[in-house]
């Protein structure tokens, strides 16, 4: 029963010290796409809109914005 385990944890560690350690580095800013430019829209533009049309727009672009923001800090690409 001990030779048993001895063996799991043998095969274990044998396991562990054969596995390739992952290093992660960020890609050159280069190749990061930068952000889009959006156009710019009046408010006589948006006058047909629902208030929950607008919110809901605003909302998108709000998090469009924060998800760019996240991928670049996993880069590492600062702006």
């Amino acid at each position: 029963m001990i030779a048993g385990r001895f063996v799991v944890v043998f095969v274990a560690l044998a396991i562990a010290g054969c596995a390739k350690q992952v290093e992660y580095m960020p890609i050159p800013e280069m190749l990061v796409p930068s952000p889009p430019r959006y156009e710019s829209v009046k408010s006589e533009e948006l006058a047909c809109l629902q208030d929950s049309t607008y919110e809901k727009m605003a909302r998108n672009f709000i998090s469009c914005k924060q998800h760019v923001e996240e991928l670049r800090a996993l880069l590492g690409v600062k702006r």
